[in-house]
């Protein structure tokens, strides 16, 4: 890693010093602390910058006080000082939640604070292209060391400098981690599609036809925009045709044809939304004649992300069918994920898939809000993990399916066994689970819980 944005870091800081590099008199000392024992949160953070390079204990407690008034400025100092471990112990996470306080505020060197976090991995896992994504959020607010760092980050980013791009604007257009904006995401949409990012492409194109983020509203214009994504190879573009096409918007016909067409590709893709709409239109008719088996098909599909309207329409479309049916319908899934290569962290490809009936349960772990995989909610990776053992008193061959989820911090929870094989060859795949560790899922740019399925198959050699 270079030394370029910790350098960035101490200009910060000397910055910081300069805001009160003229000493106070001690008169002036006496008034701030009448003021600052008054409660007032400003002059609390210039006692804190006044004591902060002498006394940082002193500086830390009028800072705290400042802070817990929201005042940015101090937020973002106790930030500083906890990640120097100056006045208060030496602590990145605390770090980090202080400057994000400050962040969201706008303010310029604590959304600075925040992209050299997720830059160095400080209290936040190492993420560049979310770190490329404050800067660029820091240099508009006006943050002078910041526009040094995202020309340096963008030639470290190549390519996927687009990425930050797009989701800077996420951030602006999401409204929690900063005041929505919709002006700013469709500024970053805009120039994230004119880089070529499809999914850039697609938002930009929404907002278009809409007329939203204060641009003038152009439907030919959208519609350009999303096709030339999906015929580039953008998955949410062939969602949002499909959509189009299905619902009549765009200033597309509805024209089913086009609408299952567009579906079936970005299904292919791994879209799960693409295989819940196609479930649901074999099931009303409209992919054609009513189709029960393929909407099983679909929306048996869909469940392995976890989708809530798969889940739910998974029991009235199984009535339609018989056992083997069913059984057809599940082989045929499983034969897909084989032919695709696209199972979501599936490290085994299994020859066949169980319905997902809940035999056991192994809590472990708080719960929180569980995110569904897909729109904003980007996908967990796996760093590593074991494979499970076999003991040679319970040789057996077959499959155990493992659903769980991926928390906040990387690590597994929750594990559910889906198909059980045996009680002991149960028990090994949730040992071996309890140990992977994944690069969280991301919505937004900001971790988050998400429940995710996997496989293990034994084999007796």
């Amino acid at each position: 890693m270079s030394n370029v944005l910790s350098r960035i870091l101490c200009v910060l800081l000397l910055a910081l010093a300069a805001f009160s590099q003229s000493a106070p008199s001690p008169s002036k000392i006496a008034q701030l602390k009448q003021k600052a024992q008054a409660g007032d949160a400003q002059a609390q953070t210039e006692l804190g910058l006044a004591y902060r390079d002498k006394n940082p204990d002193a500086a830390a407690e009028w800072f705290r006080k400042a802070a817990d008034q929201g005042n940015p400025v101090a937020q973002n100092s106790l930030g500083v000082l906890y990640h120097d471990g100056r006045g208060v112990p030496k602590d990145f996470e605390q770090a980090f939640s202080w400057y994000r306080k400050a962040a969201a505020q706008k303010y310029g060197a604590g959304m600075f604070n925040v992209a050299i976090s997720y830059y160095n991995g400080e209290g936040v896992p190492e993420e560049m292209v979310t770190a490329y994504a404050w800067m660029l959020l820091a240099d508009e607010a006006g943050e002078k060391e910041a526009h040094d760092a995202v020309e340096r980050t963008a030639q470290e980013l190549g390519n996927r400098a687009n990425e930050g791009e797009l989701l800077a604007g996420q951030i602006l257009d999401a409204g929690k981690e900063l005041p929505r904006d919709e002006a700013g995401a469709a500024k970053w949409y805009r120039v994230a599609a004119d880089g070529g990012n499809g999914e850039a492409q697609v938002r930009y194109g929404l907002m278009l036809a809409d007329g939203r983020g204060g641009t003038t509203k152009d439907l030919d214009k959208a519609a350009q925009l999303i096709e030339r994504a999906a015929e580039r190879g953008s998955v949410p573009a062939m969602f949002s045709l499909g959509y189009a096409y299905q619902k009549g918007t765009l200033g597309r016909p509805v024209n089913y044809g086009d609408a299952v067409s567009w579906y079936q590709k970005a299904a292919a893709a791994g879209h799960p939304g693409a295989m819940v709409n196609l479930g649901l239109m074999n099931t009303d008719g409209t992919a054609g004649t009513i189709n029960y088996e393929k909407a099983y098909f679909w929306l048996y599909m869909a469940n392995a992300f976890n989708i809530p309207q798969a889940q739910s329409s998974l029991p009235m479309v199984a009535s339609h069918l018989s056992d083997k049916q069913i059984k057809t319908a599940q082989e045929s899934v499983a034969a897909w994920w084989q032919k695709n290569g696209r199972a979501l962290l599936v490290r085994h490809r299994p020859n066949e898939v169980a319905a997902p009936e809940l035999v056991q349960k192994d809590k472990i772990g708080a719960s929180d809000q569980v995110d569904s995989i897909g729109g904003e909610v980007h996908a967990p990776r796996l760093l590593s993990g074991p494979e499970p053992k076999m003991d040679p008193a319970h040789r057996a061959s077959g499959m155990v399916i493992l659903r769980f989820v991926v928390g906040a911090d990387g690590r597994t929870r929750d594990i559910e066994v889906v198909k059980s094989l045996s009680k002991e060859l149960d028990q090994e795949a949730i040992a071996a689970l309890k140990q992977w560790t994944f690069s969280p899922a991301t919505k937004n740019g900001e971790p988050v819980a998400v429940k995710v399925t996997t496989e293990f198959n034994f084999e007796v050699r």
